[in-house]
């Protein structure tokens, strides 16, 4: 008797639905993140409303009979050219489905892939897993990536272990989620770590936060900054600790990761304090938390050395794996949503979000400043066509007006890098 194979989601098998094919791998991945597979055994009857708002459902395994109100009936088999259009898809159908086999759909968020489609250009279609775009629109292909293959694989299929918080993080995190627990008791909990605590301090007396009054004790740095501040601010300083491996040529990346975030979360802790609306502190968890997806894929690289032997196949897995994995991780450590979006659009430089500055704005602004005078510099668009420029109230200003604000705000930025990275 034969044993039934395990189903498993493949970049391949999204490749070929219509309008999916339309995609690229990291637009893939983003809606993947946001999408349900549902497994269904045979001879059950499932209902399905056509014409939806929010879902399209897809067969991507096994075989269906569909009982249509019109009294028609189609025999519909996975892996054909019917089954690549979603079911019930033309307005207003309703259909029962019948399962003459062990089935898998794909529930595919609606609105989310619409607003993919309009924030990009349709590509066209990748014909293999190891497809890469780069920034020119030339497609240079990495026909074997053993590492992305797996580590995407493991991500279809909820596998990937993401890197866990140190103790620390979890026990304040915990701590502000539990009622019963008073300011005092947390600043106990915080004080356990003094690094942490002088770090807290130092933030609360910033330029970002200071008071009339110099605070000196950690209730006081608790009760200027905010508690859920204080709490992100914890886990935002703990995650430096995470940047671990034994690895000489993944070391190297993550001393230059941190050193970027940091960087980054300066430079928009700043920026933010001259748009309206905005708060510097949350702008400063969103710079430094913005690629904490990459840290997913050095933790994988880090547990499969055998996988990990060409720089390239690591640059490829950072460009397209960065952004859902890093809302996966924030996701994990119940960041908010408006930190969440900024893991996964903080890339996007022609992002228009239709609505006042955000963080992913400031982040967005922040990244291309922290690249100038560098080779990345040329890699990337120019400031002023960026719509989040344009939407800053430093949109106002030329970019050489841009950096003389920063330029001014020298200080500020220097004394911020130095308390992210406890110099």
């Amino acid at each position: 008797m034969a044993t039934a194979t395990a189903f498993k989601l493949t970049l391949h098998a999204l490749q070929k639905l219509t309008p999916l094919k339309e995609l690229d791998q990291k637009s893939l991945l983003q809606l993947t993140q946001q999408s349900k597979l549902i497994e269904c055994p045979a001879g059950k009857q499932l209902q399905i409303e056509g014409d939806s708002q929010h879902h399209l459902l897809f067969l991507l395994d096994g075989e269906v009979l569909l009982n249509e109100t019109n009294k028609k009936q189609t025999y519909l088999v996975s892996n054909t050219a019917a089954a690549n259009h979603a079911l019930a898809s033309n307005p207003p159908r309703q259909l029962s489905l019948t399962t003459l086999s062990d089935i898998h759909l794909i529930d595919i968020n609606k609105p989310l892939l619409e607003k993919i489609q309009r924030q990009e250009p349709a590509p066209p279609p990748l014909e293999t897993i190891g497809a890469d775009t780069t920034l020119s629109g030339q497609a240079d292909e990495i026909p074997d990536n053993p590492l992305f293959q797996a580590l995407f694989q493991q991500y279809l299929n909820g596998q990937l272990e993401t890197p866990s918080l140190p103790a620390l993080a979890i026990r304040i995190s915990n701590a502000v989620n539990n009622p019963t627990i008073s300011l005092e008791q947390i600043a106990k909990l915080i004080q356990a770590d003094p690094a942490i605590t002088g770090h807290l301090l130092e933030i609360a007396n910033s330029v970002l936060n200071r008071g009339n009054v110099q605070v000196s004790s950690c209730l006081d740095a608790i009760t200027r900054m905010g508690l859920n501040f204080t709490r992100d601010l914890v886990t935002s300083l703990a995650m430096r600790r995470l940047f671990k491996t034994k690895s000489a040529p993944l070391k190297k990346r993550m001393v230059a990761l941190w050193h970027h975030s940091t960087q980054v979360a300066a430079l928009s802790a700043v920026i933010a304090k001259q748009v309206p609306n905005l708060d510097p502190n949350r702008a400063l968890l969103a710079g430094l938390t913005h690629d904490v997806g990459c840290l997913a894929i050095f933790a994988f690289a880090d547990a499969n050395p055998e996988l990990a032997t060409k720089s390239a196949h690591l640059d490829h897995c950072l460009e397209k794996l960065r952004a859902p994995l890093g809302a996966m991780v924030l996701k994990k450590w119940n960041f908010d949503d408006d930190l969440i979006e900024v893991a996964l659009e903080s890339e996007q430089w022609q992002r228009d979000s239709q609505k006042s500055a955000d963080y992913c704005d400031i982040v967005l602004v922040a990244q291309l400043h922290s690249y100038i005078g560098t080779s990345e510099m040329g890699k990337h668009p120019r400031l002023i066509d960026l719509p989040a420029f344009q939407k800053l109230s430093l949109g106002t200003l030329a970019p050489k007006k841009s950096l003389e604000m920063l330029n001014i705000a020298e200080s500020e930025l220097n004394q911020m890098k130095r308390l992210l990275n406890g110099n």
